[in-house]
Parts: structure tokens; C-alpha cells; sequence
């Protein structure tokens, strides 16, 4: 029986003192992708990634998985440097499926709201070759997917990034930038 560890995709957002969202967003080599138009071509420096925070779930100590919650949490606080600043977590019922075509295992997708004022500096895991987190306010980040890329270059067609700030933007359209 072929199975996939349970993943989780993370929605982390907060309001800045202007009153509009921001959107956790990490910068992520992927040695393995290729470049668009490169596809096979070995020997190029690893591609970067613009994404939402994500993550596989670990094993608990009843050696069951996390639940989707539990890893948002998490990897909200790894990832995002959330620990103490988390105001609300949002689980959504169904999640998505990053492609059924080859991913047998639907992911969780969770939004945590977090005090902007109140992040702290996330300490990377050194088997994650994480470049950084970016609080990007929602109009700027649409406009980078619209684009393609990042200010920095990073690639931010992630589908499953995508899929999981599209499912946040039905549950909260007001999060949209006008």
C-alpha cells in the first residue's frame, strides 16, 4: 500500500498598522526544480521559491501523526518565528490536493493569524535551505504571482502555495486586495 506522510500548507497573515494584510511568504532553494524553459538541463544553481509556509506532519508521542492544526502551529512558529504571536488558527474542511494526478494524500490548509508586531526571528532548520520569510502585503503578492517572480528572483508559481492563498482568499475575500 503506497502512502504519503500528511502535509500541511500554512496561510499565516496579519494586519500591519496600515490596516492591511500581509502574507507570510518563505524564500526556499529547491535544488532538484528546474528552470522554466531549462527543464532537464543539469548544472544550475539551485531554484528558489516563493511560497507559503508548509510543511510534513511529525510523529507525536502516541505515534500518530499531527493533526493539520498542530503543524500549521508549528511550522508557523519555525518557519515564521509565530511562537508567541499567534492569534487565531483557521482550519479549513477540506484543504486541497496539490495534483491528484500524482499525489495520492490531500493536504491540510490552515490559516494562522499572527500579531505582526510580536514575530520573532525563526531559527532556521539547517535540512531546510530557507533564505527567508517575507511579510508582503496581499496587492504586492498578486502582483508577483501575476508576474512570476519575486523582487529577489524567487519563482512564485508554486501550485500548491497558490491553491492554498486561493482557498484562504474564498473563505476571506475581504483579505483581497481591492
Amino acid at each position: 500500500v503506497y502512502v504519503e506522510i500528511p502535509f500541511t500548507q500554512t496561510v499565516v497573515w496579519g494586519r500591519g498598522g496600515n490596516g492591511l494584510v500581509y502574507f507570510g511568504m518563505v524564500e526556499q532553494e529547491r535544488p532538484h526544480a528546474d528552470e522554466p524553459g531549462k527543464h532537464g538541463i543539469d548544472g544550475h544553481k539551485p531554484v528558489r521559491f516563493l511560497h507559503v509556509v508548509m510543511g510534513l506532519s511529525e510523529k507525536t508521542a502516541t505515534g500518530k501523526f499531527e493533526t493539520a492544526e498542530q503543524a500549521a502551529k508549528r511550522e508557523a512558529g519555525e518557519e515564521a518565528g509565530a511562537d508567541q504571536a499567534i492569534i487565531g488558527v483557521e482550519v479549513y474542511e477540506f484543504g486541497h490536493n496539490p495534483s491528484p494526478s500524482f499525489t495520492s494524500t490531500w493536504g491540510g490548509v490552515v490559516a494562522v493569524e499572527v500579531d505582526l508586531m510580536k514575530l520573532k526571528k525563526p531559527i532556521p532548520d539547517p535540512e531546510e535551505p530557507i533564505n527567508g520569510i517575507f511579510f508582503i502585503e496581499a496587492g504586492k503578492l498578486i502582483e508577483m504571482i501575476a508576474k512570476g517572480q519575486s523582487d529577489t528572483g524567487a519563482y512564485s508559481g508554486v501550485s500548491t502555495s497558490n491553491s492554498a492563498l486561493m482557498i484562504h482568499f474564498a473563505h476571506h475575500p475581504e483579505h483581497f486586495p481591492q
